[in-house]
């Protein structure tokens, strides 16, 4: 089950957790963590590798394509990633996403 991390900034938004980043303590030394990313372009696939996080569901694995015609790419995207981590206070890295033209949802 997630948790909320206390100590993050929250951002309230319609249908949506009202937290950056969630925690789900999987064995004793084993931690999964969800957090959404928000852009519109190319999504920086090199930011999966460099975080070693990939998409946490189907509907987010195909929100990373930018889409077919001019307002598909224009459009402002949401995708969700999990992180699987022995680090209990793990953070996305915030400014490396933001200079991909990409921010955490907190940010946006």
């Amino acid at each position: 089950m997630y948790e909320r991390i206390p100590f993050l900034p929250v951002t309230p938004a319609p249908n949506a957790p009202d937290y950056v980043v969630e925690r789900d303590h999987v064995h004793a030394d084993s931690y999964r963590f969800r957090f959404t990313v928000v852009g519109r372009g190319l999504f920086p696939f090199d930011m999966l590798r460099y975080e070693g996080c990939f998409p946490a569901d189907t509907l987010s694995a195909l929100r990373m394509d930018k889409g077919e015609t001019r307002d598909e790419r224009k459009a402002s995207r949401e995708v969700v990633l999990e992180v699987s981590t022995a680090n209990s206070r793990y953070l996305p890295c915030f400014d490396r996403w933001r200079s991909f033209g990409w921010v955490v949802k907190s940010d946006a």
